[in-house]
């Protein structure tokens, strides 16, 4: 369930960051302890800092921790880190920038999509987004981004 939600890297607890696909206890601890000894993250990158936490378990779990108000506006989102430059490009080929996520500007832009993409792909992917991760808009133009970065720009 928390690696459908995400969870707040600033405030969640070891317990609930055990959750996360790669975070074991003792992993979850130690960003606690980071977190406590050098104050909030501000950036997903920071995450490397932990002790023990390696460039596969930073892959794998990243993209499940949000960081809202931090250095890069996609940290708070579900979009992983190895995805940014490809979900930077598709926001501005929609006209968007990183700021206007935190800005909500995309909320209801979500039909915006159909400019660059099939509208049978776009149907399919919004209706079994709708059932799959059962969160508001927002979250699922931001899953569609994520998505199509894969396909429309490599």
């Amino acid at each position: 369930c928390v690696n459908k939600v995400g969870v707040d890297l600033n405030t969640a607890s070891a317990p609930l960051l055990a959750y996360i696909s790669d975070i074991s206890g003792t992993l979850a601890k130690n960003i606690v302890a980071y977190r406590e000894e050098n104050g909030t993250f501000t950036d997903r990158k920071e995450l490397l800092k932990v002790a023990k936490l390696g460039p596969k378990a930073y892959e794998q779990c990243a993209g499940f921790m949000r960081i809202q108000g931090g250095k890069n506006p996609l940290d708070g989102t579900s979009v992983h880190p190895e995805s940014y430059e490809a979900a930077e490009k598709l926001l501005v080929k929609l006209g968007y920038t990183t700021e206007d996520i935190m800005e909500e500007l995309l909320n209801n832009d979500v039909l915006n999509i159909c400019e660059y993409f099939s509208k049978t792909v776009f149907i399919y992917l919004y209706s079994h987004l709708n059932s799959l991760f059962k969160t508001n808009i927002k979250n699922e133009f931001l899953k569609i981004i994520f998505i199509f970065s894969h396909f429309y720009l490599f």
